[in-house]
């Protein structure tokens, strides 16, 4: 097995010592304490023997086979060629190192090893009195608790909140002790679902992947689809990622926008078993996670554990795990070089005295007295590597927001290169105690952002004057290394400004007159809108993004421009006709504009000469005339003319065509009960394009053996109503006519009369 070099003593000794332990403890109760408490109750063994398969085995076999060898199968996980198996109840007991040393023999098996711990990687002390933490001026999130969380201003979170607050699409997978997403700074929408669970049917498998409505992440503890955290260890992780931000409760999350899977192996004494370890990454890997975060630890090494973060290393996704606490060195899965071992540091940036030291330290966060969420929705401070780990994998999900583009290890290479070497004095440079340095998620963002393209494009022809409202079309895109094509960029912050009148010296622009915010959504896109300024003059406007400034000078004007959009017709006929619409730009003493000018047309009904319901064009002089053709479809067209924001709005008129069409029942059927059968006949009038015609029309009715009240209807609004009466004398079908004259439009039916004989009964009398 790969791992990072250490001195070669001292490793055989701690995988001795620790290895040694791990068989006692996995096969003997009362075992191994978590997460040490003073109340903690132990954790029971498992039965489990973790093994790992020769490569090819056929998945349908091994049932049959290991019965034949005397064990059951209990779990397969065949992306990492691993099996979880016991012995058959009916096996004679033997030793966990005898059962481990049979199963290594077996021919399908590569290694066998048994199913040890896994815990919190969380030191138990007692809770800080909050106002005895020096607080930080910087508050720019209005959550009440942040002046305590020192640990974010440390990482520099101010700047990197001001380059991007992440995409939802960027997914975390906490594998912990569950996380309770019903707190009041958590919210289920933190959480990333199971889409085909969410849409599929309750209490089936829908995604056949052997976990039912695993819609929110799963419970190993319990076996159910709740991984709700009975600790309070993962809360607290997914407090430090994705507590909401800025909502005036709580703490703030370093990454509000991120969502987690909460995938529960802890139970609430914060340990658990390997074999559940390999299940929640299989599970995360197949979910599609980014990243996820290891906030535990195992005291000895595990071939099984090994094999699952290398595929899911293989497959681009970040591990990010934990020194661990108050051992002797970096413990698993930490020391592995597909991970990212994370050390902890305390509030003064120096190395916490309980952060394990080896050379497979890659980093350093904040751990030492972190506030975060916690469970019975509530906060505490918790010390421990556990809780910087969420920090650093917070770090890597905004970075992969910012840049879709980049692989894992280009991702942990800029977290590695911006880190601070704050201990530079004792250990310059890389060091076994804190890595490449303490975590700087600003200066890691600033660094990404320089591969980020902000496209400003206002357009050449926009006329601004003093207080009407400025569009600013931005779009914040990366470029994807293999096919060269823009990739957007989501929840990427730009800072836009409007700096005071340029001077006609060389001089600096003054401060901002007007300044906003505003966030890429899912297609890069930034639609921002600022008020212009109330006073002419030539201004600049800025945009900002991380190391990106963009600058273009604007001539806001002293007044609006007189608009005059004017048709040739208020009324049209639909089909073939055309309504030219006149365009007319004047400044506010009467002259006309004679700058170029863009100018937007739209319409609700209709086109104009490409076909577009939109049409946008550069027109010079200050007039333009435009055509805009009816179509087919009679209404009411609202034609628009937007310029830089100032619009003019028009009504014209689409009138029906002809009268084309007649439409009326398809059968007519009326009782006669003596004095002869009586229909209704009502009738619609269309054109040819199907819109009903407004204009009145007569109808004139014909028929051999019926009468028609009146014989002739004047159809309104595309409609009329008629009666007729067929006589008692008439037998068969009736064939009916209506037409409009002068059209073409006719209609014909049938009516039929149904004679309806009475019964008199037969009454004998005495």
């Amino acid at each position: 097995m790969q791992t990072r070099l250490y001195s070669r003593l001292g490793a055989l000794f701690s995988v001795a010592v620790a290895l040694a332990t791990f068989l006692l403890l996995a096969f003997q109760s009362p075992s191994l304490e978590a997460a040490p408490s003073s109340n903690q109750e132990t954790v029971n063994a498992s039965d489990l023997i973790l093994v790992g398969l020769m490569p090819g085995t056929n998945p349908a076999e091994l049932s049959t086979y290991f019965a034949q060898q005397g064990f059951q199968l209990a779990e397969h996980w065949p992306a990492f060629d691993l099996a979880a198996i016991r012995p058959l109840p009916s096996a004679a007991v033997f030793s966990a190192e005898t059962m481990v040393a049979a199963a290594s023999t077996l021919s399908l098996v590569r290694f066998a090893e048994a199913d040890g711990l896994v815990e919190a990687a969380v030191v138990d002390a007692a809770d800080r009195d909050l106002s005895s933490v020096d607080t930080n001026p910087w508050v720019l999130p209005n959550d009440p608790l942040y002046e305590n969380q020192w640990a974010l201003p440390q990482i520099n979170m101010e700047t990197a909140w001001n380059i991007t607050h992440g995409n939802p699409t960027v997914v975390v997978a906490i594998v912990d002790s569950g996380v309770e997403v019903t707190h009041e700074d958590l919210m289920l929408a933190s959480v990333y679902p199971n889409g085909i669970e969410l849409n599929g049917q309750p209490g089936i498998d829908d995604d056949d992947n052997g976990y039912i409505d695993d819609i929110y992440g799963w419970d190993w503890v319990d076996d159910d689809n709740d991984p709700n955290d009975l600790y309070g260890h993962g809360t607290h992780v997914a407090g430090a990622l994705v507590a909401v931000t800025n909502n005036n409760l709580g703490v703030a999350g370093a990454s509000p926008n991120l969502r987690i899977v909460p995938l529960r192996i802890l139970d609430q004494r914060g340990a658990g078993f390997i074999s559940d370890l390999v299940s929640a990454l299989d599970y995360a890997r197949t979910q599609g996670a980014n990243i996820v975060n290891l906030s535990l630890v195992l005291r000895s090494d595990s071939n099984s554990v090994y094999e699952a973060i290398k595929r899911l290393y293989a497959e681009d996704v970040l591990v990010v795990a934990v020194t661990g606490n108050n051992g002797p060195r970096v413990y698993w899965p930490g020391v592995y070089t597909e991970t990212v071992a994370v050390a902890a540091v305390n509030a003064g940036d120096a190395h916490a005295s309980f952060s394990n030291v080896g050379p497979e330290t890659d980093i350093a966060a904040p751990g030492d007295g972190v506030l975060s969420t916690y469970r019975d929705n509530s906060y505490r401070e918790w010390q421990g590597t556990s809780f910087a780990a969420p920090y650093v994998a917070a770090a890597a999900g905004l970075v992969w927001s910012l840049r879709p583009d980049l692989s894992r290890d280009e991702i942990v290479d800029i977290l590695l290169q911006t880190a601070v070497d704050v201990n530079a004095a004792e250990h310059p440079g890389f060091d076994p105690y804190l890595g490449h340095g303490r975590l700087d998620v600003g200066a890691a963002l600033m660094r990404a952002s320089e591969g980020v393209h902000v496209h400003l494009q206002l357009p050449a022809g926009s006329y601004l004057s003093v207080g009407q409202p400025l569009q600013i079309p931005i779009r914040v895109t990366v470029t994807d290394t293999q096919s060269g094509a823009a990739l957007p960029v989501q929840g990427a912050v730009v800072d836009v400004a409007i700096i005071s009148p340029k001077p006609s010296d060389a001089e600096a622009f003054t401060a901002a007159v007007i300044e906003e915010r505003f966030y890429s959504d899912e297609s890069g896109y930034v639609v921002g809108t600022l008020p212009l300024p109330d006073q002419p003059g030539l201004y600049t406007l800025m945009v900002t993004h991380g190391v990106h400034s963009h600058s273009l000078v604007i001539d806001v004007k002293a007044s609006p421009l007189a608009l005059s959009l004017t048709p040739e017709v208020t009324e049209v006929q639909v089909g073939d006709g055309a309504v030219a619409l006149a365009v007319t730009a004047e400044t506010q003493d009467g002259a006309l504009f004679v700058e170029d000018l863009l100018i937007t047309l739209q319409t609700t009904l209709g086109h104009f000469p490409d076909g577009s319901q939109s049409r946008t064009v550069m027109i010079s002089g200050g007039v333009l005339t435009e055509t805009l053709s009816t179509g087919t479809v009679a209404g009411i067209a609202e034609v628009e003319l937007n310029v830089s924001g100032q619009k003019q709005q028009i009504s014209v008129l689409f009138k029906p065509g002809v009268p084309a069409r007649l439409e009326g029942p398809s059968l007519l059927v009326g009782r006669d009960f003596g004095s002869g059968a009586t229909v209704e006949i009502e009738l619609h009038v269309y054109d040819r394009y199907g819109n009903q015609v407004w204009a009145p029309y007569p109808i004139n009715f014909y028929s051999t053996g019926g009468q028609f009240s009146p014989a002739s209807v004047q159809a309104l609004n595309g409609e009329a109503t008629v009666s007729y009466t067929i006589g008692s004398w008439v037998q068969g079908p009736q064939p009916i006519w209506a037409m409009i004259p002068g059209t073409f439009a006719v209609y014909r039916v049938d009516a039929i009369r149904l004679a309806h004989h009475r019964y008199l009964p037969f009454i004998q009398s005495d």
